[in-house]
């Protein structure tokens, strides 16, 4: 995440649009004061990577099932959807 809040999700360098479903570690390098990173199952609670006042960076193990999930900034951003696929 950038320090103006902009966040991307790559997996290998590349933007994620979708997934094979399992487990995987997310790593963020947050440099926002102000925003965190939240992953979400849609329909689902959300699993927050980064909160809002840590800056660093952290990681997080994530069980993603099949379906559609979205990830956005803590605070104030666009939610981006993704899919996880067999």
């Amino acid at each position: 995440m950038s320090k103006t809040g902009h966040i991307t999700f790559k997996q290998n360098g590349n933007p994620v649009s979708s997934l094979t479903f399992g487990r995987y570690k997310v790593t963020v390098a947050d440099s926002s004061p102000k925003n965190g990173f939240i992953v979400q199952e849609a329909g689902l609670d959300p699993v927050t990577v980064s909160g809002v006042s840590y800056v660093g960076k952290r990681s997080a193990t994530v069980q993603f099932s099949v379906g559609q999930w979205l990830y956005y900034p803590t605070v104030i951003g666009k939610k981006t959807y993704f899919l996880v696929t067999r």
